[in-house]
């Protein structure tokens, strides 16, 4: 059996984010767990995914929480434009 060299994870959703209702994140509330990874594992992380009420409004904000490497969407990718706004978000992300 392969050994597994490089994990992705992605924490869990703070229990107060969760649903359409949820209340989103502050940057400052999710830096910590999205961190505790590398911290604990170090290199065999390659990428941790911030997933909790994702939306075209925060999304560049949550992409530069220290320990975020990318991000799940959901409800928010629904809508074609919402979506290729969140793709573009990613991609000046990524360039910076």
């Amino acid at each position: 059996m392969p050994r597994i060299r490089k994990w992705r994870w992605k924490p869990p959703e703070p229990v107060w984010a969760i649903g359409e209702h949820g209340r989103e994140p502050r940057p400052e509330e999710i830096s910590a767990v999205h961190r505790a990874p590398a911290a604990e594992w170090g290199g065999r992380v390659a990428g941790v995914l911030y997933g909790g009420s994702v939306t075209v409004r925060n999304a560049a904000a949550l992409l530069e929480v220290p320990g975020v490497d990318g991000l799940f969407v959901g409800r928010a990718a629904w809508d074609v434009d919402s979506f290729l706004i969140l793709l573009e978000t990613a991609r000046r992300a990524t360039a910076a």
